[in-house]
C-alpha cells in the first residue's frame, strides 16, 4: 500500500498535479490557515474540500494540529474522501491507522496537553497500528527547533517504541522535518513549510505491508 504523507500546510496546498499519486493520504495536523474557527471552517467545507478532491489518492486520513482550532471547537465537516481520526481508528484494506492530534503545552494552541495526560492519551494507540499519524513528534527525532531544543513528548516515543508500527508520521516542528528508521518502521516528520511558513518540500511517499486478514 503506498501511503502519502503530509503535516503543516497552514492553508498551502500544493498544486494537485504535483502532487504524488497514492492509495491512502495520511494528513498529521496544522491544516488550516491562520484564524479561527470562523474562517477555518468554510476554508475546510470549500477550498481545502475541492483540493482533496483533485488528489491522486483514493483516501485520506487526518487528524488536527495546535493550529486547528476549528477542529477543537466544532464537529469534524463532512468532506467526500476524508476521515477524521480524533484518538480514533481506522482500517483500510487489512491496514489499521491511528490519529490523534494532542503536542504538549506552547503558548495558548488548541489540542494541547501536558506529558502526563499525553501518555494517558497514547495508550489509548492500538498495539496493532500499522501507520500512526500525531501531529506532535516524539522527543529526539523530528522535534529539534532552531533553537536547539528538543521538545517532542517522551511517552510518545515509548509507546511508538513499544507498538512498532510500520509507519508513525507527524509534523509540529517544521524546521526538523525528516526520516528514520527505528523500532522495525519509519519515523518520519513530514512537514510541508519551513520555520518562516514557506512551502519548501513535497508530500512523503512511503510503502507499507497490507496484512493477511485471512490469517490474522
Amino acid at each position: 500500500m503506498l501511503i502519502v504523507a503530509a503535516s503543516d500546510l497552514h492553508g498551502t496546498l500544493p498544486p494537485p498535479a504535483d502532487f504524488p499519486k497514492g492509495d491512502v493520504l495520511v494528513l498529521a495536523g496544522d491544516l488550516c490557515p491562520p484564524g479561527g474557527p470562523k474562517t477555518q471552517l468554510p476554508w475546510l467545507k470549500t477550498v481545502f474540500a475541492r483540493w482533496v478532491g483533485r488528489l491522486p489518492v483514493d483516501q485520506v486520513l487526518a487528524t488536527w494540529g495546535n493550529h486547528d482550532f476549528v477542529g477543537q471547537e466544532h464537529p469534524a465537516p463532512p468532506i467526500p474522501r476524508v476521515r477524521w481520526l480524533v484518538d480514533t481508528a481506522a482500517e483500510i484494506d487489512g491496514c489499521r491507522f491511528w490519529g490523534s492530534p494532542w503536542s504538549l503545552p506552547f503558548f495558548d494552541w488548541a489540542f494541547m496537553r501536558p506529558e502526563e495526560e499525553l501518555a494517558k492519551t497514547w495508550s489509548a494507540m492500538p498495539d496493532d497500528t500499522d501507520v500512526a499519524i500525531v501531529h506532535g513528534p516524539p522527543h529526539g527525532y523530528g522535534d529539534l527547533t532552531s533553537y536547539g531544543q528538543h521538545v517532542g513528548s517522551v511517552s510518545l516515543r515509548r509507546r511508538l517504541e513499544e507498538v512498532r508500527p510500520q509507519l508513525a508520521v507527524f509534523g509540529h516542528i517544521h524546521e526538523a522535518a525528516g526520516q528514520w528508521d527505528l523500532a522495525g518502521g519509519v519515523w518520519a516528520n513530514v512537514s510541508l513549510l519551513d520555520l518562516q511558513c514557506n512551502l519548501v518540500r513535497t508530500a512523503q511517499v512511503f510503502t507499507i505491508d497490507k496484512r493477511d486478514t485471512e490469517s490474522a
